[in-house]
């Protein structure tokens, strides 16, 4: 059995009474964690996405800080969760400049952080894929937004 096109679904949603259409939203929570985290983010977070970039940074800055470095193996576990994190819930934004804030910040605590960027294949490899990510995003920013960010870029390019 095939899904419906959207097209067909948008219709159909349409043809639905308010409670019908909750209790579909509320069905569709219950059967994936991601739709739970997009509806968490449509109902409180998208209002504000300057608090909303603000929780994300807290969250990466604590991940980064109980992750374990006993080992390579450790941390590169600990990298992918983070970046899988990212990943995630940069995409529920559907912004671009959310995006690229996120990015760049994580770039930084790495930096800061110390990690070995130039010592260590993995984490320079991690280091410039984020970097890719940002420089094909800005270009499609506003002008001013362009401006900011590439300074931003240059910045902790320059740690390469």
């Amino acid at each position: 059995m095939q899904a419906a096109r959207l097209p067909d679904l948008k219709k159909e949603l349409k043809q639905l009474s308010d409670t019908q259409l909750l209790d579909v939203c509320i069905r569709l929570t219950k059967y994936k964690k991601e739709n739970k985290e997009l509806l968490t983010y449509l109902l409180f977070e998208s209002h504000n996405e300057e608090l909303y970039i603000g929780r994300l940074k807290e969250e990466i800055d604590d991940m980064l800080e109980d992750m374990a470095v006993r080992s390579i193996r450790d941390s590169r576990k600990g990298i992918r969760k983070i970046l899988k994190f990212i990943d995630r819930w940069v995409k529920f934004s559907l912004k671009k400049p959310t995006e690229v804030e996120i990015r760049l910040h994580f770039c930084k605590q790495i930096q800061k952080k110390k990690f070995p960027i130039r010592q260590n294949f993995y984490w320079s490899y991690v280091y410039r894929a984020q970097l890719n990510k940002i420089e094909r995003i800005v270009p499609k920013l506003h002008e001013d937004l362009q401006f900011d960010y590439q300074e931003m870029l240059d910045e902790i390019g320059a740690h390469l």
